[in-house]
């Protein structure tokens, strides 16, 4: 199984997160966590469970895709989603 870059999964998130408009105290409300906690998983400190995740991919309104190289994981905007 491969390892997956806590470092530059936590950037993805982040830009993310950016995009979405919203501020890490934003996200933390919104998920019942930390601000500092998001910071941690921004920064590839620390992983969020998969299921925080997904719920984040649901507010930034991103997909998650697996490229080609299977040790990243990559963040995209959602076009399915309805606005």
């Amino acid at each position: 199984m491969a390892m997956i870059d806590a470092a530059a999964l936590g950037a993805q998130m982040k830009r993310a997160r950016i995009r979405a408009g919203m501020g890490v105290r934003d996200i933390a409300k919104l998920i019942r966590v930390t601000r500092h906690t998001v910071i941690a998983w921004e920064r590839g400190i620390r992983m969020p469970r998969v299921d925080v995740y997904f719920r984040m991919l649901e507010l930034y309104g991103a997909a998650a895709i697996r490229p080609r190289s299977p040790d990243n994981v990559v963040l995209l905007p959602d076009t399915n989603s309805q606005a």
